[in-house]
């Protein structure tokens, strides 16, 4: 069997819904722009992947036998995971039995979008749990309201329903971190603080965890791994969640060093249904792929398989069919296809002007909070108004803080509004 041609397909898929366009857009984090494979063979196999792939690689392994280059994570995840699905379509055996012993049928999965205010968290939980979910993971962040979003999706998470709070480091430090984390925990559903302060800060993470109770988590690779698990710095690890180019080589080698130090995690690919049912067959073989696993295949209208993969009681089905078990919408692989030099939704998104306000409560005797205003200008997908809060700059994770987003409407007062906004640097004016 030989490698006859590599398709790549960049789409444009929108997302579920406008309400989520328009948070992802501002967070300018995930988009719409999304890269996929299709692998053909000379006995007629097709197999499917998403993710990175260079022209280098498509080059490497035309002509050649797939089986080749399953263990070879330079040519690209995307590229990868379609050799896979070939080869287990060509031995008549699910992807998982290429990658090892079986540990579970059913893998955890949890739902994933950004920060966003407490209404628009009640509407992810509500259709998170509608479909089957039984966990999310919220972005905490200092200028929403942790505390006001918690309360509000408590009170429409059903029972055993568990929230994932991702700090990304904007504790800043132990000091800071531990009374909110204290304040959070006491929340039924709050079970696991993922990087509350940044992840260099060894003995910060120490004294957390000697002061809270429930798990600490971390990225895999910061610090090193053997001085994370020397120094005892959290109770469990994301995998991959950092990584611009994952491999099943590499993923493994960080999952076997887990179940050595019997530490549990979650795999964390973002992407479409495609790489959620290979994440799936990797979380199948994984010991201590134990916490709910993350992709985020919901924020798109569609997942590019021809049939919904079904979540039941948190928990996905691993496929047992050849290959990646599913079969992927080629019809979906058309319709969105879009030129790859043209911009993404995204990025004209962020070519448009506007001023994203930070408010804060009104103290005793004020009719209004005070606020912040920060142009929308982003470095390397860094926004200042999140440079301001990481270098400690404003007021850290304060009850009724809230986010607002000022558009362009072409009149006099926004243009007043936006000028003297830019007029004061990226570290935002009072309004």
């Amino acid at each position: 069997m030989k490698v006859t041609h590599v398709e790549q397909f960049v789409l444009d898929i929108p997302f579920e819904s406008k309400r989520l366009e328009r948070l992802m857009h501002r967070a300018g984090t995930h988009e719409e722009r999304v890269q996929a494979w299709r692998v053909e063979t000379d006995l007629g196999i097709l197999g499917y992947g998403e993710g990175p792939g260079s022209k280098a690689s498509i080059a490497r392994i035309t002509g050649h036998n797939p089986f080749e280059f399953l263990t070879d994570d330079s040519i690209g995840f995307g590229i990868q995971m379609a050799l896979y699905d070939i080869a287990g379509k060509a031995d008549g055996v699910p992807v998982y039995r290429l990658l090892g012993p079986k540990v579970r049928d059913e893998c955890p999965i949890s739902w994933w979008a950004h920060d966003m205010s407490p209404e628009d968290w009640e509407q992810e939980v509500k259709r998170a749990s509608k479909l089957g979910y039984m966990s999310v993971k919220l972005k905490a962040r200092p200028w929403r309201d942790i505390f006001a979003q918690v309360e509000a999706i408590s009170q429409v998470a059903p029972q055993g329903f568990s929230f994932g709070l991702d700090f990304n480091g904007y504790l800043l430090n132990a000091g800071n971190a531990v009374p909110i984390l204290r304040e959070l925990e006491r929340n039924e559903h709050v079970q696991i603080f993922e990087t509350p302060i940044p992840q260099e800060d060894v003995e910060g993470y120490r004294q957390i965890r000697r002061r809270v109770a429930k798990p600490i988590a971390i990225h895999y690779g910061v610090p090193p791994i053997v001085t994370a698990l020397r120094e005892e710095v959290c109770d469990g690890f994301c995998l991959h969640g950092d990584s611009a180019t994952p491999g099943v080589m590499e993923v493994t080698r960080e999952a076997t060093i887990m179940a050595a130090g019997n530490k549990p995690f979650w795999l964390q690919m973002v992407g479409t249904g495609i790489t959620t049912v290979f994440m799936v067959h990797l979380g199948s073989v994984f010991s201590h792929a134990q916490w709910p696993g993350i992709t985020t295949h919901e924020l798109w209208g569609d997942d590019l398989l021809k049939e919904r993969l079904e979540v039941r009681n948190g928990y996905i089905q691993v496929p047992d069919r050849p290959g990646l078990g599913v079969e992927v919408d080629e019809t979906a692989l058309e319709r969105y296809r879009v030129d790859p030099k043209a911009l993404t939704p995204r990025d004209q998104y962020l070519q448009a002007r506007r001023v994203v306000k930070v408010k804060w409560p009104a103290a005793i005797g004020q009719k209004e909070g005070p606020a912040r205003c920060f142009a929308s200008e982003s470095d390397s997908s860094f926004f200042a108004y999140q440079r301001a809060f990481y270098s400690g700059n404003l007021p850290l994770f304060v009850r009724g803080a809230s986010l607002e987003v000022v558009e362009d409407d072409g009149s006099p007062a926004f243009n007043h509004l936006y000028e003297r906004v830019k007029s004061g640097g990226t570290g935002g004016v009072w309004e």
